[in-house]
């Protein structure tokens, strides 16, 4: 089978140097992952709202994976923290929808993002059983559904005026994305906040274009990703379905798919389609009335025990993890989507602190901290003068 063949069903993996130096990090591991985790689920609610087959997010999600393994081994020149996270989701999901056969205008974006990242979202947040109840309230009295978190997906998101309706919150330069400011006493809305600004979609806009080229010449302008779910579907039609009904048995496959997307492990990183489509479909396989052959019919596919075994701990390992680390963290959970603000805050209880260009360094580090913005002074010096010689 020739090379060309070959990069349709398969991608390019992490190296072990990449591994190896992301473990070396200055970030501790369990807010790394945090932000890896958050993030991911981000561009998959993203993509939802969008209206974007899971396809295409799932390559969003992908290239997010590497650009953020780039970042934190230290590939780039800048360090985990260099960008608001929620401003590289929208900017890789912009990057991956504009070639493909379903782009979305930056302004659906821009509305989408600011809808998740508001206080009306639900996304991220702890919800209050007062609220569900007060929901219901309002649905029965009027006959219409007072959150908009379940009907917005297929219809309305692209509009300007339908994210009006939604929460406030500011973005990473510190402006206010959007209204529904509550108030502190009755939890009353502001009418007059209750809109989305140009001056904000135009600041969401330039923060996109200016990490777009970071991103590409960080992957050497290569966004080429393949996904398990077809070949998940393919292998299952191998296997006459497990004995099961059809939609059944490929909706647990893709689920668990789906739920790769999110692993810290890197999994998509570390492992090819055809190894993440069988995994998905022995760990399917474990629901009662699933039947599957009783030889290793997993080396029919090209994937060994020893592989199938890992990624079967890591899928089912996942929910677990979560819960652990909500409960570890509760600082960073709850509150909507993770922050820079919120990482450094929880840095600089650990005795951390972040310097320049994202990087993270111990709190007694001066000198290393001194080095890192000298170095950094004087590469701003030499574009200066490049571009004042460019200008002559």
């Amino acid at each position: 089978m020739s090379a060309e063949t070959l990069t349709h069903i398969s991608n390019p993996l992490a190296t072990t140097d990449q591994l190896y130096r992301r473990t070396l990090g200055a970030l501790p591991e369990d807010l790394r992952d945090i932000i890896f985790f958050a993030t991911q689920c981000l561009t998959q609610s993203a993509g939802i709202l969008l209206g974007l087959p899971q396809s295409i997010t799932a390559q969003a999600c992908i290239v997010l994976a590497r650009y953020l393994l780039s970042l934190s081994c230290g590939d780039v020149g800048e360090g985990p923290l260099a960008y608001e996270f929620s401003d590289l989701s929208a900017t890789v999901l912009y990057l991956i929808t504009k070639p493909s056969a379903h782009p979305r205008p930056i302004r659906d974006l821009y509305n989408v993002y600011a809808y998740l990242l508001s206080p009306g979202s639900p996304f991220f947040r702890e919800t209050d059983p007062s609220d569900i109840a007060r929901i219901k309230e309002g649905a029965n009295e009027d006959g219409s559904t007072a959150g908009r978190g379940d009907g917005q997906e297929k219809e309305g998101v692209g509009e300007k005026d339908n994210a009006e309706d939604e929460g406030g919150t500011k973005n990473s330069a510190g402006e206010k994305m959007d209204g529904h400011n509550k108030g502190d006493a009755g939890g009353e809305a502001d009418p007059s906040t209750d809109f989305l600004t140009e001056s904000e979609y135009e600041a969401f806009r330039n923060r996109v274009f200016a990490i777009e080229p970071r991103v590409l010449m960080a992957l050497s302008f290569d966004t080429h990703a393949v996904v398990p779910h077809g070949l998940a579907v393919t292998y299952l039609q191998a296997l006459d379905f497990l004995g099961e009904a059809r939609s059944a048995a490929t909706g647990r496959a893709v689920a668990y798919l789906n739920a790769a997307l999110l692993s810290p492990q890197l999994l998509y990183l570390t492992h090819q389609p055809a190894a993440l489509a069988v995994a998905a479909i022995y760990t399917a396989a474990f629901e009662p009335g699933a039947r599957v052959p009783t030889c290793n019919w997993w080396e029919a596919f090209d994937v060994d025990r020893e592989e199938l075994g890992f990624l079967l701990l890591a899928l089912r390992s996942l929910d677990g993890w979560a819960r652990a680390r909500r409960g570890a963290t509760p600082r960073l959970w709850g509150r909507g989507m993770v922050t820079r603000a919120m990482v450094k805050a929880e840095l600089t209880d650990r005795g951390l602190r972040v310097v320049a260009q994202g990087n993270v360094l111990k709190g007694d580090d001066d000198a290393d901290a001194d080095m890192v913005d000298e170095e950094t002074a004087m590469m701003r010096k030499m574009d200066e003068r490049a571009a004042q010689l460019e200008a002559c």
